[in-house]
């Protein structure tokens, strides 16, 4: 069984674009989860007037923000490969074909892929280089690569609309709530201690840019940052530590030390000898 979980916020201009391109999949998806953050325009009559069975609309009383909305539609799912989808975007006919066999096929827990950028108008975007996209998802060269805890813990490398991901990795999100990180940052991490990640390079999604977008891809002069409260403990490590309690995580101590260094020169160096750049 497939699922793809979605949040909604004011999406009526591009909704029905990207609902019509996940229900047209070449693999048949068995439900869409929707979850709506209280939207004020016309994104959920678009959404009601689509007459599919798959599509399960739950309207929020009030608002959740994203990580707690992707959570509770990612709680409703009961597939077992679970899709991330923004309102905004635009599946290729195959992704979830193509997305479920290199899965199956790599003995994934969790995989992401490569993602052209279009305007609002839905053009693509050809200097992909202008914008903050991970440095490895720009000169990979190769057909899939392998990522690791160890690599995931800087940053993720491809935007979680383009994940995929299986029930036994849902499962420890959903016990988890962790409502301070990223919930596809969070996914990837879980499931980089669970068992095998996966990039697969073909541009499966275009990823839409424009000026509404809830979280994404800014020019590289400008920069979106998450307000957190201030804390000894850093909240990523606190995030390791809580899942540590669910799952053993190697190298924990190393991670610990990692997110309490608060020199970001050397936090860079790092990661770049890591991935090689």
């Amino acid at each position: 069984m497939i699922s793809v979980a979605m949040t909604t916020y004011n999406g009526q201009q591009y909704i029905e674009q990207q609902l019509q391109s996940i229900i047209n999949q070449t693999t048949p998806v068995d439900e869409i989860i929707i979850c709506d953050d209280g939207s004020t325009d016309e994104t959920c009559n678009i959404i009601k007037r689509f007459d599919d069975k798959r599509i399960i609309l739950v309207c929020n009383p009030q608002n959740l923000g994203y990580i707690e909305n992707f959570y509770q539609a990612i709680a409703r799912t009961s597939g077992d490969y679970i899709f991330l989808a923004d309102q905004d975007d635009i599946w290729r006919p195959d992704k979830v074909e193509k997305m479920v066999a290199f899965m199956e096929r790599q003995s994934c827990v969790a995989a992401c892929s490569n993602f052209e950028l279009i305007d609002q108008d839905g053009k693509v975007i050809a200097e992909r280089e202008n914008y903050q996209i991970h440095p490895k998802v720009l000169s990979c060269k190769k057909s899939y690569l392998t990522l690791t805890t160890l690599q995931l813990v800087f940053r993720n490398v491809a935007q979680g609309c383009t994940y995929c991901f299986d029930k036994t990795v849902k499962k420890i999100y959903v016990d988890l709530h962790n409502t301070e990180v990223i919930h596809d940052h969070q996914i990837m991490l879980i499931a980089s201690c669970v068992g095998k990640v996966g990039f697969l390079n073909e541009k499966l999604i275009s990823y839409r840019i424009h000026e509404k977008n809830s979280i994404g891809f800014s020019k590289k002069n400008k920069e979106y940052k998450l307000k957190k409260a201030i804390s000894r403990e850093p909240f990523m490590y606190r995030f390791f530590r809580q899942l540590n309690a669910h799952i053993t995580i190697k190298g924990l101590y190393f991670y610990k030390l990692l997110y309490y260094l608060r020199i970001p020169a050397i936090r860079e160096l790092i990661f770049r000898k890591l991935f090689g750049i």
